[in-house]
C-alpha cells in the first residue's frame, strides 16, 4: 500500500477515538502530507455534453433509452488502473443491467449525499471500458452506487452482486481506491454513500469511520479553502477542469458536514474531529448551489468567501436560496447552535451581544422564516426536493430544541422547545405515493425520536404539576387529564406513527423506533 493511503487509512481507524484538538492536529499532518508529496494523475475532464440538466430537461438520463455514451475524457490521461489490477476479479453484470441499478438509484440521489453532477455520472458509468479504466467512475464510487441500486430495486441480484457482496466490494475499493486517486470528490463522494448506508443500517461507528475518511480527505485537498478570500484557491492537486467540477468539489465539502451533523444527532452526541467545530472559523468554502446552477456559472468568477460559518451565525440575511443549500445552512445551524459556549469558540471576534441566547434565539428564528412553506414543492413531479426542505425545517427546529435546552427550565424556552418538537414532527410527516414508502435520509429517524423525547417530557411535567395540584386540594379532589396533556399525547402518538412508517425501510429509525416505543409504555 503507498504511504499516502497508509496514512490516511491509520488516520480513519483511528479518528472516531480522536478528541477534536488532536484531529486538528491530523489534519495538519495529512495537508502537510499531500502538499509534499501529491502530483496530479489526470488532465482535468472537459464533458462535451453537459448542458443537459438531469431535473427533467430533454437528454438528462431521466429521458434516456441506453445507448453508448460518448467517450468523454482525454485519451491521453494516465491511467490509474490497468487490466492486470487489483479489479479483474470484479465481473460487472451486464450494461442494461448496470442501467437499471443506475435509474433506480439517481431519483433517490439527493436524499443519501450524492454531490456529483448526475448526467456526468450517468454517461461515464454506461461507458464500454473495464471496470476500473480511469475514464469510467472510481470503482469504490461505482459499487457504492451498484448497492444502494440494488437496495432500491428488490430484484433478485447477479450471483456476486447481492448487498452484502457490494458492501463487501465497496469498503476494499475504498481502501484502494485511496491510496491514488484520480479524482478525490469521487472517493470522498464513495465514502459518503456508503456511510450513509451503513448508518442506514444501525452501523453507526463504522458509518462515522467512513465520514471521517471523507472527511480527512477534504480538509486535506483543502475543499474548505476554495475561492478563499485569505489564500490561493487552488486545491491540492489538479485545477477543476470548469465551473461544474468545481461546484462538485463545494458540494463534496458541504455533504461532509452534513453527514456528520447527522451522526452527531444519531449518536445523540458531539463526536471526535467534527469539521464544523475544528476548523470553524478557517471555512471560507462558498455555500453550495444546484448542479444547474454550476452549468449556468451562476456563481461568479471572482467570488471570493471568507469565515462562511461566521457570516451565516451573525451577518447573513438569509435571501432566497436554493434548496440544497438551505438544507446544509440548517445543518450547519443544528451543529453549531448547540450551546452560546460553542458559538463563543468558534468566533471569538463575535461581541459577547452576538453569542447570547437572545441573539441565537433570533438568528435560529430569522433563518426559519426564510424557509419556503412545506406546501412549495408538494405537487411537482420530483419529491425530493419536497423531502430535502422539509429535512430543511426539520434540522433547524432541532437547532432550537437544543439552543433552548441549554437555555435553562424557564417558562418561554420550555414553550419553544415543544413547540420546536412539534414542528419537526409536522414536517416529517410522510406522504405515500401510491402506497410506497418515501425514501428519507437516516437523520430522520434521530430527528423523530427526539422531538417525541421533548413531548414525552413535557407529558411527565405537566402530569406531575397536576398531580401536586390535586395533593394540595385534597384526596377528594381527581382533576382529569387537561386539553394540553392530550394534545402532546397525540403529539407522540403521531411521531411514533411516522416513525413506523420510515422503519419499514431502515433499520437504523426501526432501532429508534423500538427505543420511543419503550419510552411511550413508561408514560
Amino acid at each position: 500500500m503507498a504511504p499516502a493511503a497508509k496514512l490516511l487509512t491509520l488516520i480513519s481507524a483511528g479518528i472516531s477515538r480522536l478528541n477534536a484538538t488532536h484531529g486538528a492536529q491530523c489534519v495538519v499532518r495529512v495537508n502537510e502530507f499531500l502538499v509534499q508529496n501529491h502530483a496530479g494523475t489526470t488532465t482535468p475532464i472537459r464533458c462535451k455534453n453537459w448542458r443537459a440538466q438531469w431535473l427533467g430537461f430533454p437528454g438528462s438520463w431521466k429521458d434516456r433509452v441506453y445507448r453508448t455514451p460518448p467517450t468523454i475524457f482525454d485519451p491521453e490521461s494516465s491511467s490509474l488502473f490497468s487490466c492486470g489490477n487489483s479489479f479483474v476479479d470484479f465481473e460487472e453484470p451486464p450494461l442494461r443491467f448496470i442501467q437499471m441499478l443506475l435509474q433506480y438509484f439517481l431519483p433517490h440521489a439527493s436524499q443519501l449525499g450524492f454531490f456529483l453532477d448526475p448526467d456526468r455520472f450517468y454517461e461515464r458509468a454506461l461507458l464500454s471500458l473495464p471496470f476500473g479504466d480511469h475514464r469510467r467512475p472510481s470503482p469504490a464510487l461505482l459499487c457504492a452506487v451498484y448497492l444502494w441500486g440494488i437496495h432500491f430495486s428488490k430484484e433478485t441480484p447477479p450471483p456476486n452482486f447481492s448487498e452484502a457482496d457490494l458492501l463487501h466490494r465497496s469498503r476494499e475499493y475504498v481502501s484502494l481506491d485511496i491510496s491514488s486517486p484520480v479524482h478525490v470528490e469521487q472517493i470522498i463522494q464513495a465514502q459518503i454513500l456508503l456511510g450513509t448506508y451503513l448508518m442506514h443500517n444501525g452501523s453507526l461507528l463504522q458509518a462515522e469511520l467512513y465520514c471521517s475518511g471523507a472527511a480527512t480527505l477534504a480538509i486535506g485537498y483543502q475543499l474548505h479553502k476554495i475561492r478563499s478570500a485569505r489564500m490561493p484557491s487552488d486545491v491540492v492537486g489538479q485545477l477543476a477542469g470548469d465551473p461544474v467540477e468545481e461546484g462538485e468539489r463545494i458540494r463534496a465539502f458541504w455533504a461532509v458536514t452534513f453527514l456528520q451533523t447527522s451522526l452527531c444527532l444519531a449518536f445523540g452526541s458531539r463526536r471526535p474531529f467534527y469539521v464544523l467545530e475544528t476548523l470553524g472559523p478557517e471555512i471560507d468554502a462558498p455555500w453550495p448551489l444546484e448542479i444547474a446552477d454550476y452549468h449556468a456559472s451562476v456563481l461568479p468568477r471572482d467570488y471570493l468567501g471568507q469565515q462562511s460559518i461566521k457570516h451565516l451565525l451573525i451577518d447573513d440575511s438569509f435571501p432566497v436560496s436554493t434548496i440544497y443549500m438551505l438544507q446544509t445552512k440548517a445543518s450547519v445551524f443544528c451543529t453549531t447552535f448547540h450551546d452560546c459556549r460553542v458559538t463563543a469558540e468558534m468566533h471569538s471576534s463575535a461581541s459577547p451581544q452576538m453569542t447570547s441566547y437572545p441573539w441565537l434565539d433570533t438568528r435560529i428564528s430569522l433563518f426559519w422564516q426564510s424557509l419556503p412553506p412545506l406546501h412549495v414543492f408538494s405537487g411537482t413531479a420530483d419529491p425530493s426536493a419536497s423531502r430535502s426542505l422539509a429535512l430543511s425545517h426539520a434540522l433547524v427546529a432541532a437547532a432550537a430544541i437544543k439552543l433552548h435546552r441549554n437555555a435553562g427550565a424557564g417558562v418561554a424556552a420550555q414553550a419553544k422547545t415543544v413547540a420546536a418538537a412539534s414542528g419537526i414532527l409536522e414536517c416529517l410527516r410522510p406522504t405515500l405515493r401510491d402506497g410506497n414508502v418515501p425514501t428519507v435520509h437516516p437523520v430522520v429517524g434521530p430527528l423523530c425520536a427526539m422531538a417525541c423525547s421533548v413531548l414525552m417530557a413535557e407529558v411527565r411535567t405537566v402530569r406531575a404539576f397536576r398531580q401536586a395540584w390535586a395533593a394540595s386540594l385534597g384526596p377528594e379532589f381527581t382533576p382529569s387529564a387537561s386539553t394540553e396533556e392530550d394534545a402532546l399525547v397525540a403529539g407522540v402518538r403521531d411521531g411514533l406513527a411516522t416513525m413506523g412508517v420510515y422503519a419499514e425501510e431502515s433499520v437504523l429509525i426501526a432501532e429508534q423506533w423500538k427505543l420511543v416505543q419503550e419510552q411511550y409504555a413508561t408514560l
